[in-house]
């Protein structure tokens, strides 16, 4: 309750900040001050209406959470985190079930992460890209797809073992896990992305001086940092 909490108060943030760029657009573009377009005017209302959907939908944060958590929510309903926090935790003692589930699950991980390797490394360089390099390679490209695939992997083989999965639709079940405990996240990041996507169009960034560069950096920063509120204990 105390993570929605912040988070909703992180979202409504955004949400001022776009009546306050609303506002200083329309005042910018009555006293034309360079190229400065208005959000609150007949073609500001249409761009709106035109782009709000289709930018949520195209922004990469969108997509790479949701692959991302979709791996991770098998690891961590099948058990398997709950049984790597007891690993680092002093004094925690597992049972002979968890030390054969976790066995076999590294064993998976391992193998599929070898299986990654040769694909990089052989000569026929199945995940890399025509000439051969790494960057824009199909590897860099489908990374959270691969990392979301390994924890799924390991996470499914300890299920299994475990007795947690019973059928491939306790699997398939445990997919949509976290995405249903982060989904004010998803609230967040739709006023994020609307904010940045205005900010783009009334062409303030340009009039101010700022960096494309930069607002780029800080976009990507805003779009994952509300995770941060699920990933921090609150006690």
């Amino acid at each position: 309750m105390k993570n929605s909490f912040c988070i909703f108060r992180f979202t409504l943030l955004f949400v001022l900040l776009i009546c306050i760029l609303a506002l200083c657009s329309w005042i910018g573009s009555i006293y034309d001050v360079g190229e400065v377009q208005s959000l609150l005017g007949t073609e500001g209302v249409r761009w709106i209406l035109g782009h709000v959907a289709e930018d949520y939908v195209k922004e990469p944060a969108l997509r790479n959470v949701m692959i991302l958590l979709m791996g991770v929510g098998i690891a961590v309903r099948s058990g398997l985190s709950g049984t790597l926090r007891k690993v680092c935790q002093k004094g925690r003692k597992l049972s002979k079930k968890e030390r054969r589930a976790l066995s076999l699950s590294s064993i998976s991980f391992f193998i599929y992460w070898s299986f990654v390797v040769v694909g990089l490394l052989l000569p026929w360089n199945l995940l890399l890209g025509v000439t051969g390099s790494l960057f824009h390679s199909p590897f860099m490209k489908g990374l959270v797809f691969v990392l979301s695939l390994s924890a799924g992997l390991a996470g499914m083989v300890y299920g299994y073992v475990i007795g947690a999965f019973r059928s491939v639709l306790d699997v398939m079940k445990s997919m949509s896990f976290l995405l249903s405990s982060v989904a004010s996240y998803f609230v967040s990041l739709f006023f994020i992305v609307l904010f940045f996507s205005a900010l783009d169009y009334s062409y303030l960034v340009e009039w101010l001086g700022i960096s494309d560069n930069l607002v780029l950096w800080i976009r990507q920063f805003c779009c994952y940092s509300p995770l941060l509120f699920y990933l921090l204990k609150t006690k």
